[in-house]
This record gives structure tokens, C-alpha cells and sequence, in this order.
């Protein structure tokens, strides 16, 4: 599923394979800017931070920092603020970005949340366990 909000597109996955497609490299990201009708695309898949900003017209991957708003520019962004659960960066906080629309800026940010609790809910309902022991990364 694809969504469309304002200069923002959001999908999971990519405009490719808006669920399954990991942006994780120039090609895939070209394949979703080519694609882009927007100034700025939202992914998660990769539960991977990262910005990937188009630079005549070639994607170029930045480090997604915390803490610190960044200013959005003119140029076309994929935008990947990590993800909740399933860490993939050694981090198991979930992290999220903060849009702000008057500033034009984009923050990236970490919370964090009982893991054991979670775990025991997931058994509950009968998942996988390598899912719910990968929920269990020390920081």
C-alpha cells in the first residue's frame, strides 16, 4: 500500500514493491525515484536509519543521526527513521522521525520500552521464537 500525504509519499517496502523491497543500495533507491511523485519518501522495511538524497539524479545514502533536526532541502529524499521491533542495527529501541512543517526539518529519535513484557505477549500468541529472541539486543 502507498500513501500520498502533502510533499510526502509513504509505503513500507518500496514504490517497486511497496512491501517487500529493501532500499538498501544506489539501485534500489533509483527504482523508487524514478517512481517518486513526491519531494520526500517514508520507508521501513530495513528497520535501518538512513537518508538517501537525490544528487543529480543519483541517490546518495547519509547517515540518519539522532537528536538533531535537519533542515529538508530542495532535492528529492528517501527516508528510512528505523523501525519497531525486529532490530536490525544492534539498537532494540524503536526508533521514529518528527516532521516539522513549519521549520522544514526532520528529526530522528529513540525511545524505549519493556522488551522481557513484549517477548512474553509475543509467545502468547504464538510467533516464531527466532522472532521474538531477535526483539532481545543489548544496547
Amino acid at each position: 500500500m502507498v500513501t500520498k500525504s502533502g510533499p510526502f509519499t509513504l509505503m513500507h517496502g518500496s514504490l517497486r514493491a511497496p512491501v517487500w523491497e529493501y532500499i538498501l543500495d544506489q539501485e534500489s533507491a533509483l527504482g523508487t525515484l524514478n517512481l517518486l511523485e513526491t519531494q520526500f519518501c517514508l520507508v521501513g522495511h530495513p528497520h535501518l536509519p538512513f537518508i538517501c538524497k537525490e544528487h543529480r539524479g543519483w541517490p546518495a545514502f547519509v547517515e540518519f543521526t539522532e537528536e538533531r533536526a535537519i533542515p529538508l532541502d530542495t532535492e528529492r529524499w528517501i527516508i528510512n527513521p528505523g523501525g519497531v521491533g525486529q532490530p536490525k542495527g544492534q539498537d532494540p529501541r524503536p526508533s521514529y522521525a518528527m516532521y516539522d512543517s513549519e521549520e522544514a526539518t526532520i528529526e530522528r529519535r529513540r525511545v524505549t520500552y519493556d522488551i522481557s513484557a513484549t517477548q512474553q505477549n509475543v509467545l502468547k500468541i504464538g510467533l516464531p521464537r527466532h522472532l521474538i529472541e531477535r526483539l532481545d539486543h543489548d544496547l
